[in-house]
């Protein structure tokens, strides 16, 4: 049977090597302290910090390309922070392909 998203994580305890598997249907990625944009860097519009310009939708100056957490202009640095922002990130995205659906035939 195939199926599409998460299904669980598989988590490492760092010290012991040990092993654990989780069920969820949702994964937040942290991947460190330090905000890295630079897989954006040739595209998107940045502060002069490096920070990652947003309106308050978290669009970006790409059309379709959302950005949240960290990494975003004035953002504080905290995990609840980034995963508001991915909320907003993803409604806004959703209220997106509504207005305009894109040629995949996807109607969320």
């Amino acid at each position: 049977m195939t199926t599409q998203g998460v299904e669980a994580i598989v988590l490492e305890d760092r010290r012991t090597h040990g092993v654990a598997e989780l069920p969820t249907e949702e994964a937040f990625t942290f991947v460190g302290l330090v905000p890295n944009p630079e897989l954006a860097r040739a595209q998107l519009r940045l502060t002069k910090e490096g920070d990652v310009v947003t309106d308050g939708c978290m669009r970006t100056n790409l059309p379709d390309v959302y950005v949240a957490g960290g990494v975003r202009r004035g953002a504080p640095r905290q995990i609840v922070t980034a995963a508001a922002d991915r909320a907003v990130a993803a409604l806004s995205a959703i209220e997106r392909l509504r207005q305009r659906p894109p040629e995949t035939g996807l109607n969320p």
